[in-house]
Order: C-alpha cells, then sequence, then structure tokens
C-alpha cells in the first residue's frame, strides 16, 4: 500500500470516526431529551382513566327498558362529551347525580335521567339521536347540553386556512413524525407538533381556535344557520311529542386548564367564551328553549379553582359537574312541582 494511500484511508477513518462520534453525540442529545420529556411529562401524573362502558345504542349510559315502564318519569339529554362525561366517573356525571338528586326529592315517584352523549357531537348530531331513539326512549322531558363548539361541525380549530397549511405541509411532517416516533422518539415528535402549531398562529398563517370558532358564530355562517336549525328541529319534535318546554342547559367551561377562571371577573379569554354562551342562550330562548347558564354558581362556588378535569383536558371536573346538576335538577322540579312534569296521578305506576 503505497504511502498517499495510507493517508488517503487514515484521512477516511478520521472523517468516519468523527462522524459516528457526532451522531452517537446526537442520538444521546436526542434519547436524553427524550428521557427529559418522560420523566416530566404531566400525564404521570394524571388520575386512572375513568371505565367508560357503552349500552346497546352506543351511548355512555346503562341499558333501560323498552317500553318505559308505568310510572317512570324518563328525561332524555342530548349533547356532546361534556354529557358523555368525559374524565369524569359516571356516577360523578351531571346526567346521573341530576337523577339521584330528584329521586332523592321525590321518594314517591321515579326519574330516570338519561345521557345521550356523543364525543366531539355537534347540535346537529344530537337532533338526529333524538330524530332515531325518541320513539324507543318515549322521554317526558328533553334536555340539550350546549358546549362552545356545538356550532361546528368539524374539529373545534378548524379553518380553511388550517385545512390548507395540513395539506401542503402538515401531512408530508407529520408523515416524517410518525417516523420518530417510531425510534422511540415519542415525546420528541409531539413536542415538535406544538411548537409547530403555536408557530403557525402566530406567524398569522392560521388563525388563532377562538378566532377560527368565532366564525362559526357569525349569524349567516352556515354553522350557525346549520346549529338554529337543529335546535329548531329538536323542539318541533319535542312539541309533537306534548312535551314540556325543552331545557338548553349551558355547560360553561373554564378558560384555562393549569390556573383558576374566575367567573365574577371575567379576564379576555373568559370574556371570549360568555359571548357564546350567551348568544346561544338567547337563540335557544328565541327557538323557545328554556335556557340555563352556571355563570353566577361558577363565580361563588369555584372563585379560586382550576375549571377543568387535568391539565391536560380543559372537559369539566366532578365538582363542575355536581354544579351542572343541582342546577338542572332545580329547574326540573319547578317543572315537577307546578304539574309541566310527571304529575302524581302518572307517576305513580305499579
Amino acid at each position: 500500500m503505497t504511502e498517499p494511500t495510507t493517508r488517503r484511508l487514515s484521512a477516511f477513518w478520521k472523517a468516519a470516526s468523527l462522524i459516528l462520534a457526532n451522531l452517537l453525540i446526537l442520538l444521546g442529545l436526542l434519547y436524553g431529551f427524550e428521557f427529559y420529556l418522560n420523566r416530566t411529562s404531566p400525564l404521570h401524573r394524571l388520575p386512572p382513566e375513568p371505565i367508560e362502558e357503552r349500552n346497546r345504542l352506543g351511548f355512555r349510559e346503562r341499558e333501560f327498558a323498552v317500553p318505559k315502564p308505568a310510572g317512570l318519569c324518563r328525561i332524555m339529554v342530548l349533547g356532546d362529551s361534556f354529557t358523555w362525561g368525559k374524565g369524569v366517573w359516571v356516577e360523578e356525571r351531571y346526567t346521573n347525580l341530576t337523577e339521584n338528586l330528584l329521586n332523592a326529592a321525590y321518594p314517591d315517584r321515579r326519574f330516570e335521567v338519561l345521557s345521550f352523549g356523543f364525543p366531539g357531537a355537534p347540535t346537529t348530531r344530537e337532533r338526529d339521536a333524538l330524530r332515531d331513539y325518541k320513539g324507543e326512549t318515549d322521554p317526558d322531558l328533553i334536555v340539550v347540553g350546549f358546549v362552545i363548539n356545538d356550532p361546528q361541525t368539524k374539529s373545534q380549530n378548524y379553518s380553511i386556512e388550517r385545512e390548507q397549511f395540513e395539506q401542503r405541509i402538515g401531512q408530508p411532517l407529520d408523515a416524517l413524525l410518525e417516523e420518530v416516533e417510531d425510534v422511540g422518539l415519542e415525546y420528541t415528535a409531539e413536542l415538535v407538533r406544538q411548537a409547530l402549531d403555536s408557530f403557525i398562529v402566530k406567524a398569522g398563517i392560521v388563525p388563532s381556535w377562538q378566532e377560527a370558532l368565532q366564525r362559526t358564530y357569525e349569524p349567516d355562517s352556515y354553522e350557525w344557520q346549520q346549529f338554529v336549525q337543529a335546535l329548531r328541529d329538536i323542539k318541533t319534535m319535542s312539541d309533537e311529542l306534548g312535551l314540556p318546554q325543552p331545557i338548553l342547559t349551558i355547560l360553561n367551561q373554564g378558560a384555562y386548564t393549569d390556573r383558576p377562571t374566575d367567573y365574577g371577573q371575567p379576564d379576555e379569554e373568559l370574556q371570549i367564551l360568555l359571548n357564546w354562551y350567551r348568544q346561544a342562550e338567547q337563540t335557544g330562548a328565541q327557538l323557545g328553549f328554556n335556557p340555563i347558564n352556571h355563570e353566577a354558581e361558577f363565580a361563588a362556588q369555584m372563585p379560586d379553582e382550576i375549571m377543568a378535569v387535568t391539565i391536560l383536558d380543559a372537559h369539566p371536573s366532578a365538582k363542575m359537574h355536581r354544579i351542572y346538576a343541582e342546577k338542572l335538577a332545580k329547574q326540573i322540579q319547578e317543572y315537577v312541582d307546578d304539574g309541566r312534569l310527571c304529575p302524581p296521578e302518572s307517576a305513580n305506576g305499579p
């Protein structure tokens, strides 16, 4: 082997060794960072996920008798994941708590409050559920649980700008990040996703989720018109069944998952939610619903508490569900006491 060849081989192995050393250092940094993200992730501090059992219709609800037993006062609650009870146990969900409160208030009667909540369901789908299941359910009262994203039939942060970004850049990048996850860097890949999402919002490439959702609240938007029509259809079906005025319960939520939301002194973030709630409440009243909200209750009972089930999940906590239930049960009791709902002569079955 000639001297020039030896020098070239020596230079090659030095370069290869340097590249390999740098690669090992990079891998060490990446997996060290992954280990750090894993150890510090809030996921490890979350409570156990509640069991979610479904009935024959696919709802997170017990099986119910068909036909409805004589003397039973059955209340059908339409809604989305809040009514499904995401993040809380069934026993903590507002529909179950409402049933318990009613049966305790009227020991001589029997109440059944059934949850017909779909995770992620818009009001149009809730309307369809009523149409599909009102016959076998045979309700005595219909309740609709309203949440801020109910007018939106797509994801809460949907915008045409985001859709276009996903098609051009987001989908190819996500495919790359899936490869990163496959080599054991799941937390790193998720951090990149979150950083990218924050960047494209701050850079004005896509609107924030609040700006995007506000578009569905514009009175002339397709989404708002469909929402109004769905409420109108629910009211019509309730009337056709000869039922009392349906209740629209505004399921107020917190503006943050990592700090308290003060309904007594709304900040800018909460005020956005309040504007949406009040628009839905006013629309429901105009369509013939009996709307109720929980602004005063949250201001009085949860001024210094985080209004979320966990730091990673903005769904309502068990205490919030209890507040929902107390307000709803009180309203239903007014229906019962003035004879609009399940009077004694029809509630005293065998």
